[in-house]
């Protein structure tokens, strides 16, 4: 630099714009030259603001020319007024990074290089994120008598003989982040020249290129039309292009790749994938559509080849300089780190590779702190890890960045539930509905919550708010018949229990919990039809076979009570209490023999029940083994001195083993 500084003259540069109502952000694009250029042309199209009074404020020449729906005729004029040995051209919404004001100096002193791209840096005023990456020939010795055609995105042209030097310059483009109202207005302008150009050639390949790319910046999620419009005008710049060309090789791999997001929205994964593949084909380099296959294969389920593209995108980027790119393609994927390692976790979370999901995902947060939903994603995790605290900490840092997070919130509000917090994850689970009013899970949570708090009338009022929202919820109806269950309103249950069965006219547990209700009323009739027809839809159902048995002991049919208890006790062998009313049915009809088998089983679950104990020597006396009997009742007097039954019939046997001997 010292050698230059005294060896070298500093040739002048000419700053070339054009510029209508840009009194916003002309002074920002100025102020970022000063120093640099030694003359600043402008040619005012029809302001009608400050901008000639700001430009000539920072020494510009300006000339006034009437808009002629061209930008490079302006673009022209402008550098017909130049008089410095190099042209740069800026627009009005772009400011030349000051740190590199060296770099594009010493540039212009490199032996035989006439030409100098730099690095465009397209930038959202609102949130600093840069959106999208090129590099562009923005600087040329005056001498070569460069010019631009096409009336909009220009097209330069100069000696196609002449090396262009990829200067590692960058300039900040605020284009795609202005107000909503001058965004559309600057859109409308230009499509209104594309459409101008394109019937006057409708294989125009640049001029469908950059009509492609303006559709596809209107909607991040494009319409149905809107894609078939982008396949139209991608396809035919592709059509009308030769790759092997070399001045037009970025026109048709980028249209590859519009092609490529359109047919990604419209559902069509292997078109996506086909013109994706191309892409990378001609140009191995080419990071969007490596990017984009990520997406597309995971679209497609194919994980595997979704965590390979993902991996091959951030091997790639690591290494990737930016300041290297010579090709000009506008890269849309240039910083997307973030995201990649986001969709990588929730692929892995998606194949229950949770460790892999997690790593993923912390990774995200090394790039983005605040990058969609990432810290949910990472509290479930560690949530069905069971490393709750960690779960805890980010639910809440995700809900303390947006509280609208209802999963967070949720997951809040289950931790509470775990930890028996329930007035206080009622709290969560209410604002959850505040929110989402037909959020069922919040709904369902928020009412087992009341009730276990013993709040049946609260547990009502939400299960009538559910039900208002979804009128055959089957949870909602579920729950509304046990409550009024608990509430001892059996009729009232009964009609919501067939209310459900008109909406779920197979479902067992339903007819089970209608037979329940009458059971309660004392209708064992009706009871027997409820569980008879739960058994016909299921016929191993524990809980009906143990309840119609029930009712039929209820109503003195013990024939039919002990088939379905019987057969109940195949499934649950270790129910003490039907075990033993069994027995007891089988000692009313003195079948003693089968009453011990059962009592015998009743024992082997309890065998300190005096009771059982004596009722088990009362069949031996029946059946006439008296010194067995004799046993029972001294084993149960020895469990329980004070057991009467045992103390009696143990005096009776020994009169009879007296009256014997």
């Amino acid at each position: 630099q010292k050698l230059a500084d005294r060896h070298l003259t500093n040739e002048m540069i000419s700053l070339c714009m054009i510029v209508r109502n840009e009194e916003e952000m002309l002074p920002q694009c100025l102020r970022s030259v000063k120093g640099l250029v030694d003359e600043i042309i402008i040619v005012d199209t029809g302001s009608e603001d400050k901008t000639v009074e700001i430009a000539e404020s920072f020494g510009a020449r300006v000339y006034h020319h009437h808009w002629e729906n061209s930008f490079s005729l302006h673009r022209n004029q402008s550098i017909s007024y130049a008089t410095g040995d190099w042209i740069l051209i800026m627009d009005a919404d772009e400011e030349l990074v000051r740190e590199d004001h060296d770099k594009l100096r010493m540039a212009t002193r490199i032996p035989d290089i006439n030409v100098i791209s730099i690095s465009v840096h397209n930038k959202n005023q609102h949130d600093g994120e840069i959106t999208s990456f090129l590099t562009s020939t923005r600087m040329w010795r005056r001498k070569l008598n460069g010019y631009y055609e096409s009336i909009v995105y220009n097209e330069l042209r100069l000696p196609p003989e002449e090396p262009i030097l990829h200067a590692d310059v960058r300039l900040i483009h605020y284009g795609y982040g202005l107000r909503a109202e001058k965004m559309k207005t600057k859109l409308e302008r230009t499509k209104t020249l594309l459409q101008r150009q394109l019937e006057e050639n409708p294989n125009n390949p640049f001029a469908n290129f950059n009509y492609s790319q303006l559709l596809r910046g209107i909607s991040k999620t494009p319409s149905v039309e809107l894609c078939r419009e982008i396949i139209e005008h991608s396809r035919r710049a592709v059509a009308n292009t030769d790759p092997n060309e070399k001045s037009l090789r970025h026109v048709h791999v980028s249209a590859l790749d519009q092609m490529a997001m359109a047919h990604f929205f419209l559902g069509e994964f292997d078109k996506a994938e086909e013109c994706s593949l191309r892409a990378l084909e001609i140009e191995p380099t080419y990071i969007d559509p490596m990017f984009n296959l990520g997406h597309i294969f995971a679209s497609q389920r194919n994980f595997p080849r979704a965590i390979k593209a993902f991996e091959d995108y951030l091997d790639f980027i690591k290494d990737y300089d930016i300041g290297d790119e010579i090709n000009n393609y506008i890269l849309m994927h240039i910083s997307r780190e973030a995201e990649a390692y986001y969709e990588l976790g929730m692929v892995y979370e998606h194949t229950k590779q949770d460790e892999s999901a997690r790593e993923s995902f912390l990774k995200v947060l090394e790039y983005k702190q605040d990058y969609l939903d990432v810290r949910t994603h990472l509290a479930r995790l560690y949530f069905n890890q069971g490393d709750y605290d960690t779960a805890r900490q980010y639910a809440r840092q995700r809900v303390e960045s947006d509280e609208t997070d209802l999963a967070a919130v949720y997951i809040l509000a289950d931790l509470l539930r775990r930890e028996g917090k329930l007035q206080e994850a009622c709290k969560y689970l209410e604002k959850i509905v505040s929110i989402e009013p037909e959020h069922e899970a919040a709904l369902l949570a928020l009412i087992e919550s009341q009730r276990q708090l013993g709040n049946q009338p609260e547990a009502m009022r939400w299960v009538d708010h559910l039900l208002k929202k979804q009128p055959t919820s089957y949870h909602g109806l579920n729950l509304k018949a046990e409550i009024l269950m608990a509430l001892e309103k059996y009729p009232e249950a009964i009609a919501v229990y067939r209310r459900l069965l008109e909406a779920y006219p197979d479902d067992a547990d339903t007819h089970n919990n209608l037979g329940n209700c009458h059971f309660k009323l004392g209708e064992f009739q009706e009871a027997i039809t409820g569980y008879a027809k739960a058994l016909t839809i299921k016929p191993h159902l524990e809980v009906a076979l143990r309840n119609i048995g029930l009712s039929y002991f209820k109503l003195g049919e013990a024939d039919n009570a002990v088939l379905k208890l019987s057969l109940y006790l195949d499934y649950v062998p270790d129910d003490g209490e039907i075990l033993y009313l069994v027995a007891r049915i089988y000692l009313d009809q003195s079948k003693y023999t089968e009453a011990i088998r059962y009592l015998e089983r009743c024992v082997t679950l309890d065998p300190h029940s005096a009771e059982l104990i004596c009722r088990l020597a009362d069949c031996y006396l029946k059946l006439g083994h008296i010194e067995s009997a004799r046993m029972g009742y001294l084993q149960a007097a020895k469990l329980d001195p004070g057991y009467e039954p045992a103390q009696i019939m143990l005096g009776e046997v020994e009169k009879l083993l007296a009256q014997k001997v």
